[in-house]
């Protein structure tokens, strides 16, 4: 009699080896960094704050997103070539980034510096770029201004305080690039807000901080788009001061309400209009920073690090928060958010409502609590119960799906 033994070998593989896996939203999630191609404003990029840090690109306005690349430093700005928009350059910690074919690809640069932390391309000239950040000068690290002439390979260094300190902001005026403004602060025996200013493309500085007494640093600069002797430096505990002689003194703008400004944009198409924004809220103002408003309806998320305004369509301008990408077309008065594609967020809760399984409910930390009843393919953001964090749970009721239980910690 001959016995017959059978030998069942069982590979395990894991489930979501053999699982298909496809986004499905809620979009949004941190977005810290934004540019508009100048010669082509359909086109955008937009950088997160991490390292590695992903980069996305729009080509239609910001009404979708392709993920296009990562760098492998954090960004602290991102400038386009004037004429070519497939032409990018980002300034980060330790080096340059710069890509010719729409961010799929970077190159980076080492300059003479730690951080850079503003960067620009000259509009006359695009293999000129000017930048700033801090370098390390008589055992402290200082305001610095960068510079370079063959379109970001090389860089030469400029020190503009031997105080300890940093650069923070820069920008240029619209009608003539070699003048030069930089903003940051100095650290003697307190910090001390700083704009120093270059009429001659950066060869030599002056300081123009007169009347700038308060406000730790300044971390937004912008020129009135046809008026040079009006000028705008957003500091960083005070608010917004304004510059009616071309910077060499300075009165603060904005009431003491206004705070903690980290960017300030304006447009040619509206000279007068000037945006700024803050931790929580952005505001504007419609003459020339004499007068200024809240600006943030619709708006979801926080600190409003960057602006930046259409020079070629009336009332359309973007920032971007936690939240992702934001648009107006009317000035400010209404914003609406532009993330499809971008799916940064962290989903830190989830739940269905047993009877009707399409219905889902997810929060993203630090965004929002979204719903969608249609299995993801649209997704409405609904109001959280309070504004000191995020829910540490939540439960659907089991009849009506409208009713649902949360519970929050101390945020």
């Amino acid at each position: 009699m001959r016995t017959s033994i059978a030998v069942i070998i069982l590979f395990t593989v894991p489930l979501c080896a053999l699982a298909e896996w496809e986004p499905i939203g809620p979009d949004g999630g941190e977005i810290r960094e934004l540019a508009i191609a100048p010669s082509n404003e359909a086109i955008m990029y937009v950088a997160t704050p991490r390292i590695p840090a992903k980069i996305f690109r729009s080509t239609d306005a910001g009404v979708s997103w392709n993920y296009v690349s990562i760098i492998e430093h954090y960004p602290n700005s991102i400038a386009v070539d004037p004429i070519d928009p497939d032409i990018v350059y980002i300034g980060s910690w330790y080096e340059v980034y710069k890509s010719t074919d729409g961010g799929e690809t970077w190159t980076d640069y080492p300059y003479p510096g730690q951080a850079i932390c503003g960067v620009t391309v000259n509009p006359v000239t695009p293999s000129i770029l000017y930048a700033c950040g801090n370098s390390f000068s008589n055992n402290n690290y200082v305001m610095t201004f960068f510079k370079s002439t063959d379109a970001g390979e090389t860089w030469s260094a400029t020190t503009l305080n031997q105080h300890a300190g940093s650069s923070y902001s820069l920008t240029i005026d619209p009608q003539d690039p070699d003048i030069i403004y930089i903003g940051g602060s100095i650290n003697t025996s307190t910090v001390i807000p700083k704009v120093y200013k270059s009429t001659n493309g950066g060869s030599n500085f002056y300081d123009e901080s007169s009347g700038i007494d308060d406000g730790y640093s300044i971390r937004a600069l912008a020129v009135h788009p046809t008026d040079q002797n009006t000028v705008y430096a957003g500091s960083y505990l005070s608010g917004v001061y304004r510059s009616t002689d071309a910077g060499n003194s300075w009165t603060l703008a904005t009431p003491s309400s206004i705070t903690y400004i980290f960017s300030l944009a304006t447009s040619s198409t509206e000279p007068d209009l000037v945006y700024a924004g803050s931790t929580y809220d952005i505001y504007k103002s419609t003459d020339a920073g004499v007068t200024w408003d809240t600006a943030s309806n619709g708006l979801s998320g926080y600190q409003f690090q960057k602006i930046a305004a259409s020079q070629q369509t009336a009332g359309t301008a973007y920032t971007v928060n936690s939240f992702g990408v934001h648009g107006t077309v009317d000035a400010g008065m209404n914003w609406y958010a532009c993330n499809s594609g971008i799916q940064l967020g962290r989903v830190a809760l989830l739940n269905t409502y047993h009877q009707s399984p399409s219905t889902l409910y997810v929060e993203l930390q630090e965004i929002g609590f979204f719903r969608s009843d249609d299995n993801g393919t649209i997704w409405t953001e609904l109001t959280m119960p309070s504004t000191c964090g995020d829910l540490c749970a939540f439960a659907v009721h089991n009849i009506d799906p409208d009713l649902i239980f949360a519970f929050e910690g101390t945020g």
